[in-house]
């Protein structure tokens, strides 16, 4: 039997093309349950890890020590594991901001200096300047602006600088969360993000059929050290947490967290579990999204992670165009620590590799990372040694946890 051309191209030219896709490691079909081979990383590897000068590098089967530099920062009283934060300026001065303690680094992370500053709401950053801004605002089904703070006094003191008239936009009820918080770009162009709604929910939100419509991302936008801002900026739908980082490009890329319960389009297997117990919401990832135009706009909205509850991350790019976005692992299959993701490619591809920065036996937190002149990552991350039977929880690790400083390079 002959078979002609053109069948020859539809059977054997997708087969090639998808064995193409999957070796450059497209990040829809990137599996990140188990990267870099290795799958039996222990509690004890990951707690002697913390206490030494070294992470854990997955790659080809073999886990790896690569030699970093580790600080631990002064416990804040008030200190919680999913509020660790660093902030940069143009002449790699480095900040890290607990509820009453701000430390100060002028050369990238190897030594620090910390003062007590007063327990105040909101979220803050630094100007190229040392300038420092806040931003707090009402949530809830509060109509007013957010407002916006500056100290000349590394935190000490604060002024009013200006306001954000925030609406609540038309078909949404409320505002409902910041956690985005304030970012910064190298140029001090400051987003300060919020979250609006017009959604009910029956019980815990996680487990509740949705009733109606939906969340949605919103920037406001600021290129004058927060004096004016712009907005509201859509982002997308469903989405909250997460960081901004500028590509050698231009572009910029963000890391978002992206959660909703079900709707009624899905069909009845959406995004089941690995081991087969179907998750009432099937969306707690980590997602990107990019902008061409410093973000006045932002497309390419796609998934990044594909396990349920690897849903915070947060990007840094070297000059090369290498992006790491580490991220959390709280539904495993490995061990609850922190795991950085690997491109070379500005973002395209993303590698089958991982590495293993912190890990705390009570909880791994969140984590930020910037990027220094030299390429040097410097990455926080909170995290809580505090296991106390049942009391092992969210409220319970307020002051029982700490801040870790790690200064590394990808291994390439």
């Amino acid at each position: 039997m002959k078979i002609n051309l053109r069948y020859k191209l539809q059977i054997f030219l997708p087969m090639f093309l998808t064995l193409i896709f999957v070796s450059k490691g497209l990040p829809q079909h990137r599996s990140t349950g188990i990267l870099g081979g290795v799958k039996n990383i222990s509690k004890t590897a990951l707690a002697k890890m913390q206490l030494g000068s070294y992470i854990l590098h997955a790659r080809d089967g073999y886990l790896n020590k690569i030699s970093v530099e580790k600080t631990l920062l002064p416990q804040d009283p008030k200190g919680r594991p999913q509020a660790a934060n660093i902030i940069k300026t143009a002449e790699d001065i480095l900040y890290v901001i607990q509820p009453t303690t701000v430390s100060i680094s002028s050369n990238g992370g190897l030594s620090w200096k910390s003062h007590s500053v007063p327990a105040l709401e909101g979220h803050w950053q630094v100007l190229n300047n040392g300038t420092f801004i806040r931003v707090d605002v009402l949530l809830k089904d509060d109509k007013g602006p957010a407002r916006v703070f500056q100290s000349s006094d590394h935190g000490r003191s604060w002024k009013l600088l200006s306001t954000i008239p925030i609406q609540v936009p038309k078909n949404y009820s409320e505002r409902f969360s910041v956690y985005f918080g304030l970012k910064k770009l190298s140029d001090d162009t400051l987003f300060y993000g919020m979250e609006v709604r017009d959604i009910q929910f029956e019980g815990e939100p996680q487990k509740s059929a949705i009733k109606s419509r939906t969340t949605r991302l919103e920037l406001y936008r600021s290129n004058d050290g927060g004096k004016k801002w712009t907005g509201p900026i859509p982002v997308c739908q469903w989405c909250s947490e997460g960081g901004i980082a500028r590509l050698p490009s231009g572009k910029l890329f963000a890391t978002i967290r992206y959660q909703r319960g079900r709707l009624p389009s899905d069909p009845p297997n959406i995004l089941d579990s690995p081991d087969g117990e179907k998750i009432p919401p099937p969306y707690q990832h980590l997602f990107s999204i990019e902008s061409q135009d410093d973000g006045l706009t932002w497309k390419n909205h796609r998934q990044l992670t594909t396990v349920f509850g690897q849903c915070y991350g947060y990007p840094a790019v070297q000059s090369d165009g290498t992006v790491v976005v580490v991220h959390d692992t709280r539904s495993g299959p490995l061990p609850n620590a922190a795991r950085a993701m690997i491109s070379y490619d500005a973002g395209k591809h993303w590698e089958d590799e991982a590495y293993y920065l912190f890990y705390g036996k009570g909880t791994t937190g969140y984590s930020q990372s910037v990027t220094l002149s030299d390429d040097t990552i410097v990455t926080v991350g909170g995290f809580s040694d505090y296991t106390d039977n049942d009391r092992n929880s969210p409220p319970n690790w307020t002051g029982n946890s700490r801040l870790i400083v790690i200064r590394w390079k990808p291994n390439k």
